[in-house]
């Protein structure tokens, strides 16, 4: 509805056009963005990334096998993983807040 629509002789219904131009508003937004459903666990961090679920799955199996060696080198490339990805989860925070 346009603003001449809304309007009745002389006066104007105003709640009648800030309606009609929110939910055109409203109709503009859902036809150009996109809804995505983010799935998020309670004990899972926003910086865990595959690797890391790999490599704490294979530090878990090294551990049950009582493989002392195969654990300190697991355990060590974890803790770089680790580092990595929150490295990156906080560059990637940065640089969104540096684009807005």
């Amino acid at each position: 509805m346009n603003r001449e629509a809304a309007t009745n002789g002389d006066s104007m219904n105003l709640e009648e056009y800030t309606t009609s131009v929110t939910s055109y508003i409203g109709k503009c937004i859902d036809d150009v963005t996109v809804f995505k459903t983010i799935t998020t666990r309670s004990n899972q961090k926003r910086w865990m990334t595959a690797e890391v679920c790999d490599l704490l799955k294979s530090r878990d199996s090294a551990f049950r096998a009582g493989d002392k060696a195969a654990l300190r080198t697991a355990r060590a490339k974890l803790s770089r993983a680790i580092r990595e990805a929150k490295r990156t989860h906080t560059q990637r925070i940065h640089a969104h807040f540096q684009d807005n």
